[in-house]
């Protein structure tokens, strides 16, 4: 005979899934379970519960977490499948039967997605207060404010002044102007990139001069600090662009670096290819990975738009980058593949090399 995981497997795969899921379930035998089949049970229910994302309160899918919820006493009470199932229950369940599952959120939590989930359902039932703890525990925890801040089903709490204040963006603290360390080693390097293109045939356009004023008017409206070697940089050249010939035509590579009008898009303001390049992957990232890198700056792009160099102004994501303590500092991001480089002149010597 069949083990349970394979029996709920095979139910799931059917069309009334979810409900042959529950009937295997109601139909269990009281007493101890196997490891084996306690985890099964909260597993599987968890990928049920997946069946049901984007709606609230469905019958079916109350009644998966009810039939899950009656065989408590011979779950296990931790765990990433307890965290999956109490994660994806939070994430469906209407506000009759959220009490039950609130109670099994544990004290802490190793799947921060449980914070944001409790958050919209705790919305679906009217309760802001406890809306408003579950944003402080997920923060806490590492969760991004854009994770909240977008999901819909917060929309409506996000118009609450206590709401809003805890997912505003942090105040970042004033980098003091000094790029006169940089400014060589960056002229250096752009100069030895632009006698390379000569050499190759590309084509080359550099930027003029940007002033500080113009380069502190860019990092207000981004309410961003740039760092300095960057900032140098821009004091060289508002800009980069090279590329190739071919077919008779100027080709671009991908070898851009943002200039002080690509910047702008940071508040979304700017509409330049460029940047609409750099929202665009920015969101693209979000949906389908950490949504802490929103909180990045697109500076450049090599080779091709799906690779970039980022500055993260926070270090949310670069913590989650490198397992370490969050701090300021530059991610070069290939397509999945991203690494830590300490300065921006590392950086260009990639793209360049």
């Amino acid at each position: 005979m069949a083990g349970l995981a394979e029996r709920l497997t095979s139910a799931l795969k059917q069309p009334d899934g979810a409900a042959r899921f529950r009937a295997l379930v109601d139909g269990l035998p009281d007493g101890k379970l196997a490891k084996a089949d306690a985890e099964a049970v909260l597993g599987l229910g968890a990928i049920a519960l997946a069946g049901f994302a984007g709606t609230r309160g469905d019958r079916e899918a109350e009644r998966v977490i009810a039939a899950v919820l009656a065989r408590l006493p011979q779950l296990p009470k931790r765990g990433y499948h307890f965290e999956q199932f109490v994660r994806n229950a939070l994430g469906v369940v209407g506000p009759e039967r959220l009490p039950a599952v609130e109670r099994l959120v544990p004290a802490t939590v190793d799947e921060p997605a449980i914070h944001l989930n409790l958050a919209c359902a705790r919305a679906a039932a009217g309760d802001r207060r406890g809306v408003i703890a579950a944003i402080e525990r997920g923060l806490a925890a590492g969760m991004s404010r854009h994770a909240f801040a977008n999901d819909p089903e917060l929309a409506a709490m996000l118009a609450t002044k206590q709401v809003a204040a805890l997912l505003s963006p942090p105040k970042l603290p004033a980098i003091a102007w000094d790029v006169a360390p940089h400014v060589a080693r960056l002229s250096k390097i752009v100069q030895a990139f632009a006698a390379k293109c000569v050499a190759q045939g590309d084509w080359l356009e550099l930027g003029h001069a940007s002033t500080k004023s113009a380069i502190v008017a860019v990092e207000k409206q981004l309410g961003v600090p740039l760092p300095n070697d960057f900032r140098a940089f821009l004091t060289l050249h508002d800009g980069l662009k090279a590329g190739h010939f071919g077919y008779g035509h100027r080709r671009v590579s991908g070898d851009e670096i943002l200039g002080l009008a690509d910047l702008g898009g940071g508040k979304r303001t700017s509409d330049t290819q460029l940047a609409k390049w750099a929202r665009e992957w920015l969101d693209g990232q979000a949906r389908h990975g950490s949504s802490t890198i929103l909180d990045c700056v697109p500076l450049a792009t090599f080779t091709q738009t799906s690779n970039w160099v980022l500055y993260d102004p926070i270090g949310h994501y670069l913590a989650e980058v490198t397992g370490k303590r969050a701090r300021p500092g530059y991610i070069m991001q290939m397509n999945a593949d991203a690494w830590i480089v300490p300065r921006f002149a590392d950086a260009l010597r990639f793209m360049f090399d």
